[in-house]
């Protein structure tokens, strides 16, 4: 029984070290934009909102951005599109965040969902502002 333990614990350690700091990903519900908020507006919400987070951004169409996030040896990768009534942010790729899909969920460091929320934040509360 003991060398039962002994060989299923290090098991266990290894399994619970393999999931620390992984969490689901989820995209994001698309933020509504106020009424009276310009297209224009909406747009310049969002550059704002990515550069002012450190992303790095590029247009990816005429209401669209690819942005690119990297700390350290981490990087994220987003689309974010726009319109007049919402905004839209998705994970499109990474390195260094653990990225997996099993069970048809997807699974990535924690530090991307704190990225996004981030975003997200930010881009609500400027939305707020410019709606008044």
């Amino acid at each position: 029984m003991k060398s039962l333990r002994t060989l299923l614990l290090p098991l266990l350690l290894l399994a619970l070290g393999a999931c620390a700091g992984r969490a689901v990903l989820e995209d994001p519900a698309p933020i509504a934009v106020p009424t009276h908020v310009s297209l224009e507006q909406v747009r310049q919400v969002v550059r704002t909102a990515l550069d002012d987070r450190g992303w790095t951004r590029q247009d990816a169409g005429s209401q669209a951005f690819v942005a690119s996030y990297s700390r350290r040896s981490l990087s994220a990768r987003i689309s974010v599109t726009y319109t007049a009534s919402e905004v839209d942010i998705r994970y499109l790729d990474s390195e260094g965040l653990k990225y997996k899909q099993s069970g048809g969920e997807r699974y990535i460091h924690s530090k991307y969902n704190k990225w996004i929320d981030n975003l997200v934040h930010d881009i609500n509360t400027r939305l707020s502002r410019a709606a008044h």
